[in-house]
């Protein structure tokens, strides 16, 4: 009897063949069916499998459906194939073979119906032999295009549409319709989205801390809508969140309470899935963070776009952040290796850190928030619930939304709109010269003296032994050492700007004259008799 692969050509076929992953072969003794390496591989693509290349070589397997791209498993593969199997409509195979009969050959015509169960057979007895390396090349048809933010463009996603955020406003996509990329299906917000414009209780927030001033309003709202903007094409900063007042005039005693925490609260609501345990927004311990320290981002990893570092000490060098903020963190986990990832930073303090060179202020955005809250007077005591808690409506959080859309938005038109700062060198100067208030106060007749000077040279030494002179009980080699670093330190946080020069038996500054109406502001102490 002569066997050969059944016609099914004169079949009729719906809109997508459902059996298009095995041939069938028959015969008089009945049908003989095999699934087919390469048409199975097809199959499971049009199931949305697809392996994901990486660039160091390695790669995950995903599924692709409606826009969306999610990490899986060899299992669940295995899964999801059982379960088309299961819903697998029947399919009746007519098929013709030829028989020998008395030296005559016959066109016999049989037909068999494949069901789903038949099928599920045929794979539990040779799982391991199609599910196992085959797998590996899954590679997908055409390349696995991502959706990513531009510098023109901002894209946040929701359950119910993408929202694509532009310097003129936003438009909601449809996910299965978009042809802009795939989306990482973790990254998408667990809620839908409604425009709704009316002033929610997070904005009324906002303008409470910036002392119902609208240019500081806007200043933060760019300065939140640069925080999530996931693109690294611009002036790359940290942005410093801290108060305009310290809670006693000594500056010793740290604010705390005025919102910062709730500011980092809510950019993890716009980054995040999950609030608690995704890492697109991650918040890191600022007491003890040691920033020369290889694990110093273990909490993070490469989905990570925004770290909060919090509550800084107040002796923190700014300058040991300086090539994470501009040039991509090192991220290394615990017996792990490492990677450079590019990331934003946030950073919140009560206390000041010191930044005072234009190196500093180059990478650093300060906000200073009004102390309109404080541990006696909360924003629960002032909204009667907690903000994002399960109190919040589907308008609260739509009013939400849209604010934070607009944020970016506006930040997309106008760049980060930078904020006065309010007190900030007047609060680190307290801080800096407390106990040490005699130097502050010489060194501010000093300035002022030399500032008024033709030459408006501060020798070095001379102004030493003045001051010893006066305050005799510092004439020790510690005082002296620091006090040339304290006179720099004063300098830089009133804004005088100096150069350092070297004549032939002297040391000594130069000073640049002040700008018209800045003098004043060096005349905040009167100097006491000591």
């Amino acid at each position: 009897m002569a066997i050969k692969k059944i016609d099914t050509s004169d079949i009729q076929k719906p809109d997508e063949d459902l059996h298009d992953f095995y041939t069938v072969t028959g015969g008089s003794g009945g049908v003989k069916i095999k699934f087919d390496k390469l048409l199975l591989c097809n199959r499971l693509r049009k199931l949305g499998f697809a392996r994901y290349d990486q660039s160091d070589g390695k790669f995950e397997f995903v599924r692709l459906e409606d826009g969306k791209i999610k990490l899986t498993s060899v299992t669940a593969i295995k899964d999801a194939f059982e379960d088309f199997l299961l819903t697998l409509p029947d399919k009746t195979v007519k098929y013709t073979y030829t028989t020998n009969e008395d030296g005559e050959k016959i066109t016999n015509t049989a037909s068999t119906v494949i069901t789903g169960y038949r099928l599920l057979e045929i794979f539990y007895s040779c799982m391991d032999t199609y599910f196992g390396s085959l797998l590996d090349r899954l590679r997908p048809n055409r390349p696995i295009e991502l959706i990513q933010d531009t510098p023109d463009a901002k894209f946040v996603y929701y359950n119910n549409c993408i929202v694509k955020v532009t310097r003129d406003g936003f438009q909601k996509l449809p996910y299965d319709k978009q042809e802009e990329g795939y989306i990482w299906e973790s990254n998408m917000l667990d809620r839908d989205f409604d425009e709704n414009n009316g002033t929610g209780e997070f904005e009324t927030f906002v303008q409470n801390i910036c002392g119902r001033k609208q240019d500081r309003v806007n200043s933060l709202m760019t300065m939140l809508g640069y925080l999530m903007h996931d693109n690294y094409d611009c002036n790359l900063r940290a942005v410093l969140l801290t108060d305009v007042n310290q809670d006693d005039t000594t500056g010793t005693k740290a604010a705390g309470g005025t919102g910062k925490g709730l500011l980092g609260k809510a950019l993890a609501h716009m980054l995040n899935r999950d609030v608690k345990s995704d890492t697109r927004y991650r918040a890191i311990p600022g007491k003890g963070f040691d920033a020369h320290s290889e694990t110093r981002y273990q909490l993070a990893d490469i989905s990570t776009q925004l770290i909060h570092i919090e509550d800084l000490d107040h002796n923190f060098d700014i300058s040991s952040l300086y090539n994470d903020i501009t040039d991509g963190a090192t991220f290394r986990k615990m017996y792990q290796g490492s990677n450079i990832h590019m990331t934003k930073f946030m950073l919140s303090v009560n206390h000041t850190i010191r930044i005072d060179s234009s190196s500093d202020k180059r990478r650093i955005y300060i906000f200073e928030l009004f102390n309109h809250y404080d541990e006696n007077f909360t924003p629960l005591d002032d909204f009667k619930h907690m903000l994002f808690g399960r109190e919040w409506t589907t308008r609260d959080w739509n009013q939400f939304d849209t604010f934070m859309i607009r944020c970016i938005s506006r930040y997309l038109r106008y760049g980060v709109e930078a904020a006065e700062v309010i007190n900030y060198g007047d609060r680190r100067i307290n801080e800096v010269f407390a106990n040490r208030e005699d130097f502050l106060y010489y060194f501010q007749d000093e300035v002022l003296r030399c500032l008024k000077s033709k030459d408006r040279k501060l020798d070095k030494d001379e102004s030493w032994n003045k001051f010893i002179e006066k305050y005799p009980i510092y004439n020790n080699r510690k005082d002296r050492y620091n006090f040339t670093r304290l006179l720099q330190s004063y300098m830089d946080l009133k804004g005088v700007k100096y150069r350092s020069g070297r004549g032939h038996d002297s040391r000594h500054f130069i000073l640049d004259p002040l700008p018209e109406g800045k003098q004043q502001e060096l005349e905040f102490k009167t100097d006491p008799e000591p």
